[in-house]
C-alpha cells in the first residue's frame, strides 16, 4: 500500500470513529505502533487503544475534523481539530499529528502536537482562570 493510501484510509477511519471502532484499531496500527501525545507514551497496540477508550470515557461525543494532509514518501502530518463534551461544556481542540508507516500500511509512530495550556487547561472552569492569567504573565505583549 503505498502512501497516500495508507494516509486516506487513516484519515477516514479517524472522522467517522466511535468508540467500538477502538477494537478495529489492529486494522489501521501496527502491534508494536509507538503513540505520543502531551499525556502519554506508549509502544503497543493495547496501550493505544486503551488511551482511546478512556477518552470515549471522559467524552463520548469525542470527534475529529481533519483539515489538511501532507506527506512525503516515508511520513505524513495532518492538521485537525477535535470536537468535544467534557462535563457540560463543549470544547475543540486544534492540533497536527505526524504520521508514519510501514509497508502493510499500517501505523508506526502517532505523534500528537497540540497546546495543553491554550487548547485544554485554559478552557476549564477553576483552573483557566489561573492558565489565562499564567499565560499572560509569560507573554512578551501584555496588553
Amino acid at each position: 500500500m503505498n502512501l497516500n493510501q495508507a494516509l486516506e484510509r487513516y484519515c477516514s477511519f479517524f472522522e467517522g470513529l466511535k468508540k467500538d471502532d477502538i477494537a478495529r484499531f489492529g486494522h489501521i496500527y501496527a502491534h508494536n505502533a509507538r503513540f505520543k501525545d502531551p499525556f502519554h507514551d506508549v509502544n503497543e497496540l493495547a496501550q493505544i487503544q486503551a488511551i482511546f477508550a478512556h477518552m470515549f470515557s471522559v467524552a463520548p461525543d469525542a470527534r475529529f475534523i481533519i483539515h489538511q494532509k501532507f506527506y512525503d514518501d516515508y511520513s505524513a502530518m495532518i492538521t485537525w481539530t477535535m470536537m468535544l463534551t467534557v462535563g457540560s461544556q463543549a470544547m475543540s481542540i486544534k492540533g497536527s499529528t505526524h504520521l508514519s508507516f510501514n509497508e502493510a500500511g499500517l501505523v508506526i509512530l502517532h505523534r500528537d502536537y497540540w497546546d495543553t495550556g491554550e487548547e485544554l487547561f485554559s478552557k476549564l472552569p477553576y483552573i483557566g482562570v489561573f492558565m489565562r492569567w499564567l499565560m499572560k504573565q509569560f507573554s512578551a505583549l501584555k496588553p
